[in-house]
């Protein structure tokens, strides 16, 4: 087997193009952050805003949800909220696409279209634990 030879630049400005390249590549390793999260397509349909739960309603579901002596990660608290607030965002373009193809003009999702998107999504096993809790009274 032979090495395919490479191609070497021709000219003054192929070299200077070649080295504004690798100064480039070099400045956007050296400035990029390890942990940028990706940017949602911009367009007249998408433009949602990066959001995420609130760490301390998260933290309390989670402490409720499992078992005592059992601790999570701050890096796995993190992952969690993250996870949580794809879900409900899933779950809600979920119901607005369910409620546009019900052919409705209703700008406001209902608890139909919650149950709707669950079901659409694969989790109708999960319409039955929605329930309404009673108002609180202020006696």
């Amino acid at each position: 087997m032979s090495a395919s030879p490479v191609a070497e630049p021709n000219t003054a400005s192929e070299h200077a193009r070649e080295g504004d390249v690798a100064r480039e590549d070099a400045a956007a390793s050296r400035d990029s952050n390890v942990h940028a999260e990706p940017v949602a397509p911009q367009g007249p349909s998408h433009t949602v805003k990066a959001r995420s739960l609130a760490a301390g309603q998260v933290n309390r579901i989670v402490e409720d949800a499992l078992p005592e002596g059992i601790s999570v990660s701050r890096d796995a608290r993190v992952a969690l909220q993250k996870c949580a607030t794809i879900s409900l965002l899933y779950l809600a373009c979920l119901a607005d696409a369910e409620r546009k193809a019900a052919g409705s003009s209703r700008t406001t999702l209902n608890v139909q279209d919650i149950r709707a998107a669950l079901e659409a999504a694969g989790m109708a096993h999960l319409v039955p634990l929605m329930t309404t809790a009673p108002k609180r009274s202020r006696d």
